[in-house]
């Protein structure tokens, strides 16, 4: 007989079905392959009809069946992956603003000075200033200390603590903030709760929103958010199978209540977990609230968590303000379509061309006659046909209603954070009719992909920071993705060339757009692109010595297209291409930066798969150098 958490994925009709019909297909359970086992085991596994089999290939086949019956979804950028299961896809998606709301809010606990651990367990924000974990995760690096608590004195010293609310696969940002105070940890005596409350230092600045708590009932569908870690208690290959060899890191992970006790302090579920998600969030799918604390579990097994009226009864027994109330919260709006009064873009002076120095003036692109016919007017007078923001300039196409091509200048030495989304801007300089708006995105899985990235042009005085930050914000400067398309490589392209491409100043250019095709599928009366290019542009070297590096870059979403409706989660195809080759499929001209392109200066270059930042080519080849004719001395002449 399969184990709880299976039975669990059998008695969901709609779940079980939705896995059967991947296997019968084909279409999924890409993993089963990878580990050897038939989709027809799983199928025959799945169908209840079919009493002759069992999970006898464990744990593979189960490990198998609960990732895509009880995912463990990667978080990026205060978003989460969608699972293959369209089951879920659809659960999820009708929860995703409502759990995106919730993720900035959980931290991973971090230790400083303890001898064996970097980092303890998960917490989040319960009241304006507080968070709440584990009374296990606590004890870590801290005791009871007579009528109060202090920081345990090891033999690196005293230990400290500090919640990071980041600590996302492959993003680098953090956001660390120091516990000011551990205000209680419960005995740990039989029956006494798993809890412990820690106090956040706030005068470093804004703090994540604390989140609602509500009571639950068997049957709810939740999800955990939290951190897991590899346990040595499970089977290493079945770990590998669901967590991908990557921990350590935020995940969400759907399942469901199970037993619920009403006189209890705790109740069980089903939410892959594994240690270090002791202190996780589990959330209430439809309403968005905080249902329970958990505590503990065994992987693959039962879970379990404190509800969130005992985690509220402790609060209150320290006169903590429970700053969410345990009410249903409004229902999140749908982004309107906002402008700014057209005087706002008066001091936006947009793309620099002589950003990179004296001698190196970088201007935009040029284009094939049918394509300039294309340029969406505007009403800006400086530079027709251009919007203008902070930093960073965007051209729109008048038939496809995006942008044919954004360009940024990053400055690595001036980048600031400056923390906030925003609602999508309609540019007024432009027509409505050229922009495509939030007609397209509603009530599906579609994002609006920046095709300038929000951190590159945050640079500078804080107020042009964030100027930047907010104009990164507008329909002229997005292009309709596959949810979380753009999180991988793509993503980390910029960061990877001031990081590493030895420039002696560092200052970068990225030009970035969409490809588009006559074959490109039309939905609610927009062409979806399937690929992105990007061209990287430096200069590097010292001295007489400088000159420009380029590289280009082409980013395929095809395979994920599909129906719309079927829209899967990838990183997509990303490869380095010749900048010729990306020249030919958008007819623009780059033609100061060919001979700078690290990839070689003939479109007989072949693309480059790039599977990892360090496949990139960020070499210039070196330059011809031609033999000087010897000058004929005097002697000779003669």
């Amino acid at each position: 007989m399969p184990h709880p958490a299976i039975e669990s994925i059998l008695e969901d009709d709609e779940l079980a079905a939705d896995i059967l019909d991947m296997a019968a297909s084909g279409k999924g359970l890409e993993k089963a392959r990878q580990f050897n086992i038939p989709d027809e085991i799983i199928e025959r596994a799945l169908n209840p009809r079919d009493q002759s089999v069992t999970f006898d290939d464990r744990p593979m086949t189960e490990a198998i069946v609960l990732e895509v019956g009880r995912p463990v979804l990667l978080v990026r950028q205060d978003t989460f992956e969608t699972p293959a299961s369209g089951v879920w896809r659809q659960r999820l998606s009708a929860s995703r603003g409502r759990l995106e709301q919730i993720l900035p809010s959980v931290g991973r606990i971090e230790i400083s000075n303890h001898p064996d651990f970097e980092w303890a367990g998960t917490g989040w924000m319960v009241t304006e200033d507080v968070v709440v974990t584990n009374r296990h995760v606590a004890l870590t690096f801290a005791r009871r200390n007579g009528n109060s608590f202090a920081y345990i004195r090891g033999v690196l010293g005293e230990m400290s603590a500090r919640v990071d609310f980041k600590e996302e696969h492959d993003v680098r940002d953090a956001r660390e903030v120091v516990v000011s105070k551990v205000v209680f940890i419960e005995e740990p005596v039989d029956g006494a709760p798993d809890l412990a409350l820690l106090r956040l230092e706030s005068s470093t600045g804004e703090l994540p929103a604390p989140v609602a708590l509500q009571t639950g009932k068997p049957g709810q569908f939740i999800a955990a958010i939290g951190y897991p870690a590899r346990d040595s208690r499970n089977d290493e290959r079945a770990m590998e199978k669901i967590f991908g060899n990557i921990y350590n890191v935020k995940r969400l992970s759907p399942g469901e209540i199970k037993d619920y006790p009403p006189t209890a302090d705790h109740f069980t579920h089903d939410c892959t977990t594994l240690g270090g998600n002791s202190g996780s969030v589990l959330v209430d799918l439809e309403m968005g609230n905080a249902v329970g604390l958990h505590f503990a579990g065994r992987f693959r097994q039962a879970n379990f968590a404190l509800k969130a009226a005992t985690v509220e009864r402790y609060l209150r027994k320290f006169r903590l303000t429970v700053a969410v109330p345990a009410a249903p919260p409004k229902p999140v709006p749908q982004i309107d379509d906002e402008a700014l009064p057209i005087g706002t873009y008066a001091d936006r002076l947009g793309y620099d061309e002589g950003f990179h120095g004296p001698g190196f003036k970088l201007r935009l692109p040029s284009m094939t006659r049918t394509l300039r016919k294309k340029i969406a007017p505007t009403t800006q007078a400086r530079r027709p046909g251009i919007l203008d923001y902070t930093h960073y300039s965007t051209v729109l196409h008048s038939d496809r209603n995006l942008a044919i091509y954004s360009v940024v200048n990053i400055d690595g030495t001036q980048l600031r954070r400056v923390p906030g989304s925003f609602s999508w801007l309609i540019d007024p300089r432009a027509a409505v009719d050229d922009q495509t708006d939030n007609e397209l995105y509603k009530d599906n899985d579609l994002d609006r992909g920046h095709m300038v990235r929000r951190l590159d042009p945050v640079w500078g005085t804080e107020e042009e920071a964030k100027k930047a930050n907010r104009d990164t914000f507008h329909y002229a400067n997005s292009c309709p993705q596959v949810h979380a398309f753009n999180a991988g490589i793509w993503l980390k392209l910029e960061d990877y060339f001031l990081d590493n491409a030895g420039a002696e100043l560092l200052r970068l250019t990225v030009f970035t757009g969409p490809i588009f095709k006559a074959s490109d599928k039309e939905y609610r009366g927009v062409k979806i692109p399937r690929e992105f290019w990007k061209v990287a542009v430096m200069v590097v070297g010292e001295g007489s010595a400088r000159r420009f590096m380029a590289a280009g870059f082409r980013l395929s979403q095809a395979d994920r297209l599909g129906p719309f409706e079927a829209f899967l989660l990838g990183e997509g195809r990303t490869e380095q291409v010749p900048i010729p080759e990306i020249e030919r499929e958008t007819s623009l001209r780059f033609p100061q930066i060919r001979a700078a392109d690290t990839l070689g200066t003939t479109e007989s270059a072949a693309p480059r798969v790039i599977r990892r930042l360090t496949d990139i080519i960020l070499t210039l080849p070196a330059r011809e150098t031609r033999a000087k004719p010897k000058r004929k001395t005097a002697r000779a002449a003669r």
